[in-house]
C-alpha cells in the first residue's frame, strides 16, 4: 500500500494531563487572589512548563527524525496555528471591549471620569514608549534572522535571533519595573482591572514568544531547520509579531489615547 501524505499521530497522554495542569493553574490563581496562598499555582505552572516541553518534543520528534511532517501535513499545520491566532486576537478583543466599554460610559462611583477620581494613569512618554520601541525593533531583528536563515546564513542567523530574545527579555524587564512603580493596583477599581489584565495578559504572551523563540534557538544550533524546512520556527516569528501588533494596539489605545 502507498504511503499517504497525511499523518496520524499515535495516542498520546499528553492533551489530557496539560489540560489537567491548566485547571490547576487556574484553582491556583483564584486562590492566590483570595490570599490563601500561591503553592499549589507555582506547582501547576511548573508542571505545566514540563508536559508542554513533552509534547513538543514528541512533535520534533515526528517531524525531524521521522519524517511524518510532509508538505501536506505542514499546510495543515500553517492553517491551524492562523486559527489559532485569530482565536487570540478575539481573546484579546474581549479585554479591549471591556475597557472601552469602561472609559466611554465611566461609572458614577469613579466621579465619571476615565481614569477615575484618585487614579493617576502612567505616562506613554516613560517606560511604554521604550518597551515600543523595543518590540518594534526586535521585529525587525527576527525578520533579519528569517532571512538569514532562508538564504543559508546560520550565524547570523542565529546572533539577529538572540539579539531578538534580548529585546523580549528586556522588554519584560520593564514590563516588572513598571508595575513595581505603579500608583494604582489590579484592585484599584474597573481602571485597575482593565489596566493590567491588558498589560499583563500582554506580558504573558510575551514570555511565551520569547519561550518559543528559544526553542527555535536551541533547534537552530542542534541544525533542525534548512532553508526550506523550519515551520516551528516559522510559527514562533509569526507569534512575535502577533505580540508586537497587539503591544502596538495597546500603546496607542490604553496608554496614549486614555494617558
Amino acid at each position: 500500500m502507498p504511503r499517504t501524505p497525511f499523518h496520524l499521530p499515535d495516542p498520546s497522554p499528553w492533551p489530557f494531563w496539560v489540560a489537567f495542569s491548566l485547571e490547576g493553574v487556574l484553582l491556583g490563581m483564584a486562590k492566590y487572589f483570595n490570599g490563601m496562598g500561591h503553592e499549589i499555582f507555582l506547582l501547576s505552572g511548573v508542571f505545566l512548563c514540563y508536559l508542554v516541553y513533552l509534547w513538543f518534543s514528541d512533535i520534533v520528534f515526528e517531524s525531524v527524525f521521522q519524517g511524518m511532517h510532509t508538505w501536506k501535513v505542514q499546510r495543515g499545520l500553517r492553517h491551524g496555528f492562523l486559527l489559532f491566532l485569530v482565536s487570540e486576537a478575539f481573546f484579546f478583543f474581549s479585554f479591549f471591549w471591556s475597557f472601552f466599554h469602561s472609559c466611554l460610559v465611566p461609572s458614577e462611583s469613579g466621579g465619571k471620569r476615565w481614569p477615575p477620581i484618585g487614579v493617576h494613569s502612567m505616562k506613554w512618554s516613560g517606560i511604554p514608549a521604550l518597551n515600543t520601541v523595543i518590540l518594534v525593533t526586535s521585529a525587525f531583528s527576527v525578520t533579519w534572522s528569517h532571512k538569514a536563515l532562508r538564504s543559508g546564513q546560520l550565524g547570523e542567523s542565529l546572533l539577529s535571533l538572540v539579539i531578538t530574545l534580548a529585546h523580549g527579555v528586556v522588554f519584560l524587564y520593564f514590563q516588572y519595573v513598571e508595575f513595581s512603580s505603579s500608583s494604582f493596583s489590579i484592585a484599584d477599581g474597573v481602571y485597575g482591572s482593565c489596566f493590567f489584565m491588558l498589560v499583563g495578559l500582554h506580558g504573558m504572551h510575551v514570555m511565551a514568544g520569547v519561550s518559543a523563540l528559544f526553542g527555535s534557538l536551541v533547534r537552530m544550533a542542534g541544525l533542525h531547520f534548512s532553508t526550506e524546512r523550519h515551520l516551528g520556527y516559522r510559527f514562533s516569528i509569526w507569534y512575535w509579531h502577533f505580540v508586537d501588533v497587539i503591544w502596538v494596539m495597546l500603546f496607542v489605545l490604553v496608554y496614549v489615547w486614555k494617558s
